[in-house]
């Protein structure tokens, strides 16, 4: 062989080695378009395919802002992936991507498919939030708590528009239609996860007839009428009849809504029929709605207890299953099982950009609103006394300060936490090193409220705002720390999702010596009499009496100067302990004194 064919024979295999291990990354699409939502809220799911062969290294997959991906549908949505590759390949996988953006105005950029070597796949996203208001003073009068709100509530939604049930069939195209222009079915729709294995289209689907899931749609009472009868107007109130799979709404029929751990009969999207294991207190028949959708439901529940308060209360013997789930009153309403599974459903599903777009279109033809749906903390603020067990606390205490008051002694102040969700009390650590441990849903440590020994730990009410240490070593830097906490014993809830407040504060100098200062010469040591300082002077000898609050600020000075007994009124602004230093020419004694003054 010549040595030009040869080299022409070499180029020709390096070509061809280098097309068989070249990096490729694909997918399946070129751009995603979302529905148009409301900042601080989510777009149903999107979905595409990314596969990739010969990698060096990972691929990594970037969102811009306002959009999250995920490789899982139901959690784990955030900016960036990353993809193992396997021997350099990377086989067909779905990604999830959601529209999240979190202020107004429009987002537009890339996802990016980037791994060393290979050429950066792009799909192209452009969207534009949507903005809505509340009307005005809808809600002004909502101002209590409890069954007082409850109330209130009811004024300002009762009397609503009542529709003919004939007419809900055309109503449900503008509340109750998906982006894609289908039927929002709550029994199958999966929230874009996957592709539906069953979707309707308005008018031509609606039943008739049907002999399985997927046949046509036909309208659902998520609040059965049979527990009020077929009663109006409740019997066609579009905020409980919703659309669904005609073959389900049967499957449910009027049971309870409840969860399950073995199902009898499932729906395309998960929704489940069998034996509830909510509690003890009900182990009867009950209907499962799928995870994307209990809040929905939820919310449904807690204004249909709203809207017809003046109702309800002589609705439960109406029918076994209404049994099940009423007690018999307007106010908690619900057995206690089934409220706090409602609760429950409704902080772990929250509002969707679905249900507020239903909930407006459903005010422009009933001419009334779901609260609950609006102002989600309305639930805590109706029914958080009655349920059995609080979600995690919103938020933590403020302005947590801890400072020195003497030398053995350090309080700890605070403004009690606020939200939807008010904490019932808050856990305090306090060492030496500053190192602590975060608590665990579920386990109430005991508590040790001696900080001598240099570790404590003390449980206080909310509305309290602070706490004293006591019996501290002089001069000694302590170290605090607080969580926000739910319920009690096995069912403690702590807020541990972001950090904790903490600070730090060094007791004062020992006084030992300046209290042991002979002073009887001079005068007796104060004491705390009838709302005032009182002092027997020995002496012509001048003085000066100072008062100090617990935190160090000065709040009285009085200059006493003949002898005989000296009473001092309490200052404006007292506090439970006095700091009272006396200053002379032959010496400066400090003393403590507590008082129940306020």
């Amino acid at each position: 062989m010549s040595k030009y064919k040869a080299l022409l024979l070499g180029i020709s295999l390096l070509f061809v080695f280098s097309l068989s291990t070249a990096q490729t990354i694909s997918v399946s699409v070129s751009s995603l378009d979302f529905e148009e939502v409301y900042p601080g809220f989510h777009s149903r799911v999107q979905t595409y395919t990314v596969s990739a062969t010969n990698l060096s290294t990972d691929l990594t997959i970037t969102s811009p802002q306002g959009f999250l991906i995920s490789g899982n549908c139901s959690s784990g949505y955030a900016a960036n992936l990353v993809l193992s590759n396997s021997g350099g390949n990377i086989s067909t996988q779905k990604i999830y991507v959601k529209f999240y953006p979190q202020s107004s105005g429009t987002f537009s950029g890339a996802i990016m498919h980037e791994s060393t070597g290979a050429s950066t796949e792009t799909i192209s996203l452009n969207e534009t939030t949507g903005s809505f208001s509340l009307p005005q003073n809808y809600y002004s009068t909502a101002t209590s708590t409890g069954a007082a709100l409850k109330t209130e509530l009811f004024n300002i939604i009762k009397g609503h528009n009542v529709q003919s049930y004939n007419a809900l069939w055309s109503h449900y195209q503008s509340t109750d239609a998906k982006p894609n222009g289908k039927v929002w079915d709550m029994y199958t729709d999966n929230g874009g996860c996957e592709t539906n294995g069953v979707e309707f289209t308005f008018s031509s689907d609606q039943c008739g007839n049907y002999g399985a899931e997927g046949d046509c749609y036909n309208r659902e009472h998520s609040f059965p009428k049979s527990w009020f009868n077929d009663g109006s107007p409740m019997n066609t109130d579009l905020y409980h009849v919703v659309p669904t799979d005609g073959y389900n709404n049967g499957m449910r029929a009027n049971y309870p809504y409840g969860e399950v751990s073995s199902a009898g009969y499932l729906t395309d999207n998960g929704s489940k029929r069998g034996y509830n294991n909510v509690g003890s207190a009900y182990t009867g028949r009950v209907f499962e709605p799928a995870d994307i959708y209990k809040g929905d439901f939820a919310r449904i529940y807690f204004y249909m207890a709203t809207r017809y308060e003046n109702q309800i209360n002589g609705w439960e013997s109406n029918s076994g299953s209404a049994d099940a789930i009423l007690d018999g009153t307007s106010f908690p309403v619900f057995e206690q099982w089934q409220l706090d599974m409602l609760v429950n459903w409704h902080k772990q599903d929250p509002v969707s950009q679905k249900e507020i777009e239903r909930n407006n279109e459903i005010f422009a033809i009933q001419g009334n609103r779901n609260p609950f749906v609006d102002h989600p903390g309305y639930v805590y603020k109706v029914w958080g006394n009655e349920i059995s067990v609080k979600p995690e606390p919103d938020s933590f205490p403020s302005a947590f300060t801890a400072t020195a008051i003497s030398d053995e002694e350090i309080q700890i102040t605070w403004t009690d936490a606020s939200g939807t969700i008010e904490p019932d009390g808050y856990m305090i650590k306090a060492n030496l090193n500053g190192n602590f441990s975060v608590p665990a849903d579920g386990n109430q440590n005991a508590q040790d409220a001696d900080l001598s020994d240099g570790e404590a730990l003390v449980y206080v009410n909310q509305g309290i705002e602070s706490y004293t240490f006591s019996n501290l070593d002089a001069e000694t830097i302590y170290y605090v720390k607080t969580w926000a906490y739910s319920n009690s014993a096995s069912n403690i809830n702590f807020k541990t999702d972001t950090v904790a407040p903490q600070d730090t504060a060094k007791t004062q100098a020992d006084n030992t010596s300046v209290y042991q200062r002979d002073h009887q010469n001079i005068f007796d040591p104060p004491l705390i009499k009838d709302g005032k300082i009182c002092i027997n002077k020995h002496s012509n000898e001048a003085m000066t009496v100072h008062v100090y609050s617990i935190t160090g600020q000065k709040l009285k000075q009085q200059e006493v100067n003949e002898q005989g007994s000296v009473k001092i009124a309490f200052p404006e602004k007292t506090t439970h302990l006095l700091l009272i230093t006396i200053s002379a020419e032959s010496g400066v004694w400090t003393f403590k004194r507590l008082i129940n003054n306020k």
